[in-house]
């Protein structure tokens, strides 16, 4: 697939949900045409700790919680 269809492609897979999440549900099409090819999924064990400097983390299910040196730990 051409770089262009790859994109309108992952935008049409990820729009929806990307709207119901408040950061970014006034973002214009072309940033979310931008974002969606960057997502990806991530699974993390209970007690296991993740987190990297600026990136954001959508949880779709489940509970996390801050642990003491700012590192996120999912319980």
């Amino acid at each position: 697939m051409s770089p262009a269809l790859q994109a309108d492609v992952a935008c049409e897979l990820h729009r929806a949900w990307l709207r119901r999440i408040p950061y970014l549900a006034g973002a214009s099409k072309i940033f979310i045409l931008h974002l969606a090819p960057k997502i990806h999924r991530e699974t993390f064990a209970q007690n296991e700790l993740f987190g990297e400097n600026f990136t954001l983390y959508v949880l779709q299910q489940g509970v996390c919680g801050m642990g003491t040196n700012n590192a996120v730990q999912a319980p």
